[in-house]
């Protein structure tokens, strides 16, 4: 990547940056329980959809948001 393209991504993300980090916040949503097998199947295979998901690690239960 050029650097000059990396310096204006770096500018845009500090300028919309969240008020709040997301991580901590999708992390609670997905609940203790399944933290770490979803973050694994996602590591192996980003692009999966939510249905092929719970397909591949299997008897994912629901969490309310």
């Amino acid at each position: 990547m050029d650097s000059t393209i990396f310096d204006q991504e770096i500018a845009h993300f500090k300028q919309n940056i969240p008020p709040q980090c997301p991580i901590p916040y999708a992390l609670k949503i997905i609940g203790s329980k399944w933290k770490i097998p979803i973050l694994w199947h996602l590591t192996l295979e980003d692009d999966q959809h939510d249905n092929q998901l719970k397909r591949t690690i299997g008897n994912i239960s629901p969490t309310p948001c």
